[in-house]
């Protein structure tokens, strides 16, 4: 079997996702990636081979990239130059819908949704626009291939799989990022210190843990907080201008940067008001830090609460604050739990072995679905 995996992802947890499940699927078949030309390969094996797409690495051009004709038969002709028994988009975000509905007209195709609902994360005229149309293409999307794949049965019963026959629908879970721990550096470390990571977007809270860790600082001398990622953060500027306590980091943090960070941190702190999943909870399970989380999502999933870390309601500072500070006074728990979130992301469940093998049986019956519908 050659399996064709395409992302337009470039960089961050798409790119880090594809490579992940590329390596274990090449442990025993036949894998081409199709990617953007700029795209981190960093952590692809020499067993995957590479098709570089002329994609522009930013997210508008690359948008407008791809509602060209011109690229898109360029990429149509690209991966049927490649053969495959079966298309793997990995990675539903800057992909058409109508792409997808060309590929299946040649090919068995499987899709992976991450994230199948609309997250109000842009504002009000940025939901009814450009969420909208994000969630209409995802939904297309699902219609026009042969199996989807979600990361948990609670994704399963939202609105836009939901509508899906059953039979189509796989739940995988998320692999374990535990490739960040071989990047640690072991630099020395001063006080404790909360880790927020990743892209800034409304939904993700970052007001509660702001207004949390005030509340705990007189409590913890010595305490930090580390905002790391990219995204506008000036609604919070007046919040976090204190940079002795508030260490901002307001740009694309590369792997081996975002690894010195979590083992620099005591705990990572998730204060979503919505979402489905991170993978930031299993690249700190990698370093052993345990997490506190909301119960958004699949998060509760992944953490299990009073043991790999804690989880308190959406939208609750004080809550937020107690469970933040639980952990940073009782460093035997910190560390137990800790432990625990490294041992549950290194069990089979979350074992990238496991879920390439997943993967292949529904390879199998996109293919068997494809071949039926051909003939019918």
């Amino acid at each position: 079997m050659k399996i064709a995996i395409v992302t337009f992802a470039a960089y961050g947890a798409g790119a880090q996702y594809t490579a992940q499940l590329a390596n274990a699927l090449a442990a025993e078949k036949q894998v081409a990636v199709l990617l953007p030309a700029d795209a981190d390969t960093s952590q692809f094996r020499q067993s995957v081979s590479l098709v570089k797409l002329p994609l522009p690495f930013n997210l508008i051009p690359a948008a407008f990239k791809t509602l060209s004709p011109g690229f898109m038969n360029l990429f149509l002709n690209t991966l049927d130059r490649e053969k495959p028994d079966v298309v793997h988009l990995v990675f539903e975000h800057r992909f058409p819908f109508w792409y997808a509905c060309k590929v299946h007209g040649k090919h068995p195709f499987v899709v992976t949704i991450h994230e199948p609902r609309a997250i109000p994360n842009r504002g009000w005229v940025g939901n009814l626009t450009v969420g909208a149309l994000e969630y209409t293409n995802n939904s297309l999307l699902a219609r026009c291939c042969d199996r989807v794949i979600v990361h948990s049965e609670k994704l399963r019963k939202t609105s836009l799989i939901s509508k899906l026959p059953a039979e189509k629908v796989h739940a995988v879970p998320h692999g374990n990022f535990s490739f960040f721990s071989s990047y640690g550096q072991g630099k020395e470390k001063k006080g404790k210190n909360i880790l927020f990571f990743g892209r800034i977007a409304s939904y993700k809270g970052l007001e509660y843990l702001i207004e949390a860790a005030a509340m705990i600082r007189p409590s913890v001398p010595g305490l930090s907080v580390t905002i790391a990622g990219g995204g506008n953060l000036s609604k919070y500027a007046k919040s976090i201008a204190d940079r002795e306590f508030f260490l901002v980091h307001n740009r694309y943090i590369p792997d081996e940067e975002a690894a010195d960070l979590l083992q620099a941190a005591d705990l990572v702190v998730l204060p979503y008001t919505d979402g489905s999943q991170s993978s930031l909870i299993s690249a700190a399970a990698a370093f052993k830090k345990p997490a506190v989380v909301t119960s958004v999502g699949d998060f509760a999933d992944m953490v299990e609460d009073g043991r790999t870390g804690l989880v308190v309601p959406p939208r609750n500072s004080r809550t937020l604050a107690e469970a933040i500070l639980k952990l940073l006074n009782n460093d035997e728990l910190r560390t137990s739990m800790g432990e625990n979130a490294y041992c549950k992301m290194q069990g089979a469940e979350y074992s990238w072995d496991t879920i390439a093998a997943k993967t292949i049986t529904i390879y199998n019956e996109a293919i068997a679905s494809y071949m039926s519908m051909k003939k019918g």
